[in-house]
């Protein structure tokens, strides 16, 4: 182990000389207060961290001393993400960007900040992807490294510009807990593990990769601050989010069409019983209560219940295509059905193009009135959405725990069925308030209309088209039923936290708000 702590050194010491310190946080012909304007590229990492630390570094039961030294770390490390709004309004960065909620919302998800969400992706498949603690240790080590490297030389810039409770994300508050190594942690256990020759060159090369990484988010990080000083940065979420939401005016039949319910026909005698258990799950969901109540009870116009869902459902709505982007796609294809899984990940990931119109549509920034710091709470720290988060994290986890086709065709076959009945029952509401398909196209039953037309590729929609008939091992049918199971729990649990939002009227005083800025003189 004291050879992967040299080489942890060796890289932070590296990292130390990054352009993001010496040519940008270093050069005093940057103002003070634009020195952190690089903020909203790291938003994924900063507030993301919470995540990180709760699903993925954490052990659900700790079974030895290092994994409670992990454990230990990680409830003070989710604490980190919630200082940055503290800073951010130092920094008045609400007025540096003027941005509203749905601006935001589209810069955490487009196209230009894609690739520090890949990169973060690739973080949290490292820590999942090693649940040995002595290799999830030399990940997380590597990471304080970074952080001590990144937080000694924001330190004197953030004790120019304010007191410490003024930032105590970029400031020395946060300095004092990334000191390079675990926090609340005990680290002896680690430091004195002899590692056989595979098991050092395996951490060395985790380690490796994490400084990649961050050498990665840093040099993405100056670029933005950059082009935001030299007035170069150019984004535009409006002209950028209603042309990602032009509809076509025909709905293809592409390769989706093999994942529904009654997909296939005529199924073998091994696959009819699963499509029973799949049916069976979606009739229970279609009957929990809050579908019910949007189809049946829901006394008031469908606009004001659809304002309901989206901003209890903002993670789902807004960051669901890059689960589609990340987790069920392969990098490197093998073979026609992992191609097919690609072609499929694509065509769901352009269903959720529609979500800054929608959001327009609902006119959700006047009815909220939030500030976009307001909105960074609400995505990411409010403890009701944060049950979601929470529910996602799971269904990653289950995407990475069965990375084969077969398995990872029955993952998104469940999840998109099951999230149907919630589809089809605002579908429904929708109808009978007389809304036009094109306002919301998904609710419509119309998501086709969002899809691109991908290059023909016959060898892989065969191959999904016939993966359920496809003989299947006696472990096979386990472990899809346990993949219906566990899809079916997590959207039952939405389901049940939307009711209970629903009864709480939780986002009652937007409506009285609302009602009473627009009611008839």
């Amino acid at each position: 182990m004291k050879d992967v702590l040299r080489h942890i050194d060796s890289e932070a010491l590296r990292l130390s000389r990054h352009a993001l310190f010496t040519g940008w946080l270093d050069n005093d012909a940057i103002p003070l207060r634009e020195k952190f304007v690089f903020t909203p590229m790291a938003l994924d990492f900063i507030m993301g961290f919470r995540d990180f630390n709760m699903y993925f570094v954490r052990y659900p039961e700790p079974r030895n001393e290092l994994e409670a030294s992990l454990n230990a770390h990680s409830r003070e490390d989710e604490t980190h993400s919630a200082l940055l709004l503290r800073d951010w309004a130092s920094l008045e960065l609400d007025k540096v960007f003027d941005w509203a909620p749905r601006d935001l919302y589209w810069w955490l998800t487009c196209d230009e900040t894609v690739s520090s969400r890949r990169a973060d992706f690739e973080l949290t498949s490292l820590v999942y992807h090693n649940p040995d603690p002595l290799f999830r240790f030399a990940l997380i080590e590597s990471m304080e490294a970074a952080g001590e490297v990144f937080f000694t030389r924001t330190v004197p810039i953030a004790e120019a510009l304010g007191p410490d409770e003024s930032f105590p994300y970029f400031g020395r508050y946060h300095l004092e807990r990334e000191t390079g190594h675990l926090q609340d942690g005990d680290e002896r256990p680690f430091r004195t593990t002899t590692l056989t020759p595979a098991q050092r060159d395996k951490a060395i090369a985790l380690a490796t990769r994490v400084f990649e990484i961050f050498h990665f988010h840093f040099t993405t990080w100056a670029d933005f601050a950059h082009a935001v000083h030299d007035k170069r940065w150019t984004f535009d979420a409006r002209s950028q989010g209603r042309a990602a939401a032009v509809l076509r005016p025909d709905r293809p039949r592409d390769v989706t069409r093999f994942l529904a319910l009654e997909h296939p026909s005529r199924p073998t005698t091994q696959a009819e019983p699963l499509n029973a258990l799949c049916q069976k799950a979606f009739d229970a969901l279609w009957q929990t209560p809050a579908y019910h109540w949007m189809r049946e009870a829901w006394p008031g116009d469908f606009r004001r219940m659809t304002r309901y869902f989206l901003l209890q459902w903002v993670v789902d709505n807004w960051a669901c295509a890059d689960y589609f982007r990340f987790d069920t796609a392969y990098a490197r294809p093998e073979s026609p059905v992992e191609r097919g899984i690609n072609r499929l990940s694509t065509l769901y990931a352009s269903e959720m193009n529609c979500r800054y119109t929608e959001w327009e549509t609902l006119r959700l920034d006047e009815y909220t009135n939030w500030s976009p710091s307001e909105a960074l709470r609400h995505f990411w720290l409010d403890e009701r959405v944060a049950e979601h988060r929470a529910i996602f994290a799971d269904l990653r986890k289950l995407t990475f725990r069965y990375p084969e086709p077969r398995y990872r065709y029955w993952i998104m076959k469940c999840f998109i069925r099951f999230g149907d009945p919630m589809i089809h029952s605002l579908g429904t509401a929708m109808r009978r308030a007389g809304e036009a398909d094109e306002a919301f196209i998904m609710f419509a039953g119309r998501p086709e209309r969002m899809h691109p037309d991908l290059p023909p590729d016959p060898e892989a929609d065969e191959a999904i088209a016939n993966l359920e008939q496809q003989p299947l091992t006696p472990e096979n049918i386990r472990t899809i039923q346990e993949i219906i199971a566990e899809t079916h729990r997590q959207e039952a649990r939405r389901s049940a936290v939307t009711w209970q939002i629903i009864r709480e009227e939780r986002y009652a005083p937007f409506d009285r708000r609302w009602t009473a800025r627009h009611r008839p003189n």
